[in-house]
C-alpha cells in the first residue's frame, strides 16, 4: 500500500471538478449557507436575536412579531459587558459545531482511505453509499449494511432540510425587505408558503434529476457566491457597521486578514473551476 499523495488522483476527470467545489462547500457552512447559522442564532433568541420573532409552529404555536427595522444599543459599560459575554458565547457554539463537522469529515476520509483507496475504487453517483456499505456487511453482516445505508439517507435528507429551511428564510426576508406590499403579511407566512413551494418543487424535480446532481448544482452555486459574500461581509464589518455601533463591536483586525485570505483562495478555486469548466 503506498501512501496518499497530495496531487489530484490519476484518474481525475474535469467531470469531477463540480463534486470537489461541493465537497469543499459542504464540509464547511461556505456560501448562501452561512445564512443558515444567523437564522439558527436567530431561533434560538441569542444577544440581540431575542429582540427578535422567531417561526412557531402554525399548528403548535402563536405568531410574533418580526422587528423590520434595525435595533442599536448605547455604547455604555453595561452593554460593553454583555457584547463580551455574547461574544464568548458565539465562540463557543462556533467551535462546537466546527469540531463536530470536523470530526465527521474526518470520519468519512478515513473511510474512504481504508476501503477505497487501497482498491483503486473511484465510485460514482449511488455506488459510494454502496460499496462502503459492502464493507460493514462483511463486518457486521448484514444488518451493518442496512445500518450504514440508513445513516446515509439520513444525511441527505438533513441536508434537504436544511437547504429547504435556509433558502425559504432567505426568500421570506428578502420579499420582506424589498417589497411594502410583501411587508402586509408576517415572516411567518411567508416562510411556509416557501418551504410548500420548495418541497412540491423537490417532488417534481426528483422524478426528472437524481438529487446528487441538484445537491451538485447547490454546492457549486454556494461555493462561486463566496467570492461576492465574503467582500460583502468586510464591507459590512469594518465600512458600514462602525459608522452605527460602537468601535468595540468592530471585528479584530487579524479576522480581516483570515477572511482576505479565504477570500482569495475562493476567488482562485473559482477562476481554476471556471478555465477546467470552459
Amino acid at each position: 500500500m503506498t501512501a496518499p499523495r497530495a496531487s489530484l488522483p490519476q484518474a481525475w476527470e474535469a467531470s469531477d471538478a463540480p463534486i470537489l467545489l461541493t465537497a469543499l462547500a459542504f464540509a464547511g457552512l461556505g456560501g448562501f449557507f452561512n445564512f443558515t447559522y444567523s437564522y439558527r442564532l436567530r431561533e434560538k433568541r441569542a444577544g440581540m436575536a431575542g429582540y427578535m420573532g422567531r417561526v412557531i409552529s402554525p399548528i403548535t404555536g402563536r405568531e410574533e412579531a418580526s422587528a423590520d427595522t434595525a435595533l442599536l444599543f448605547e455604547d455604555s459599560p453595561t452593554n460593553r459587558g454583555r457584547h463580551r459575554r455574547w461574544t464568548r458565547y458565539l465562540w463557543t457554539d462556533c467551535l462546537l459545531g466546527v469540531v463536530l463537522n470536523l470530526v465527521t469529515v474526518l470520519l468519512m476520509c478515513w473511510l474512504a482511505l481504508a476501503l477505497l483507496y487501497p482498491k483503486g475504487l473511484i465510485p460514482k453517483g449511488w455506488e459510494l453509499a454502496v460499496v462502503q456499505a459492502r464493507f460493514f456487511s462483511f463486518a457486521w453482516g448484514p444488518a451493518g449494511k442496512v445500518l450504514f445505508l440508513a445513516i446515509a439517507a439520513i444525511f441527505l435528507a438533513d441536508t434537504w432540510l436544511t437547504i429547504t429551511d435556509g433558502v425559504a428564510r432567505m426568500h421570506a426576508d428578502y420579499l420582506r425587505s424589498a417589497s411594502s406590499r410583501a411587508r402586509k403579511r408576517p415572516f411567518r407566512w411567508w416562510y411556509y408558503l416557501w418551504v410548500i413551494l420548495l418541497t412540491v418543487l423537490s417532488l417534481t424535480t426528483i422524478w426528472f434529476e437524481r438529487p446528487g446532481p441538484l445537491i451538485v448544482i447547490v454546492g457549486v452555486s454556494s461555493f462561486l457566491a463566496m467570492g461576492v459574500y465574503a467582500p460583502g461581509l468586510l464591507y459590512l464589518n469594518y465600512v458600514r457597521m462602525p459608522k452605527l455601533l460602537p468601535a468595540w463591536v468592530r471585528p479584530h483586525p487579524a479576522n480581516c486578514v483570515i477572511l482576505c485570505l479565504v477570500t482569495a483562495a475562493y476567488w482562485a478555486l473559482s477562476v481554476w473551476y471556471l478555465i477546467v469548466l470552459f
